[in-house]
């Protein structure tokens, strides 16, 4: 199974691959076998402008790693709020 993020905006960029890592890996916690992880990207704008961006394994970690840090900061700042 492969798992396709659909996105329409001007670029992929970094939170797309945060958010698809964090996909990635509720799938995996919940047995689901992922062969692989695409973003299709398509513009908003009428010149049929689209990228296909296969998410490596790498980028999978770096993205899942900075979304547990996010959620811990996300947290924390709970904790603070005045």
């Amino acid at each position: 199974m492969a798992l396709v993020d659909i996105k329409t905006s001007g670029n992929i960029y970094a939170e797309h691959i945060i958010q698809v890592a964090a996909y990635a890996q509720m799938l995996k916690d919940e047995k689901y076998p992922i062969d692989g992880v695409r973003i299709l990207r398509f513009s908003r704008e009428d010149n049929d402008d689209h990228r296909d961006f296969v998410v490596t394994d790498r980028l999978l970690e770096a993205g899942f790693g900075i979304f547990l840090r996010l959620r811990d900061v996300y947290d924390l700042r709970k904790e603070i709020k005045i």
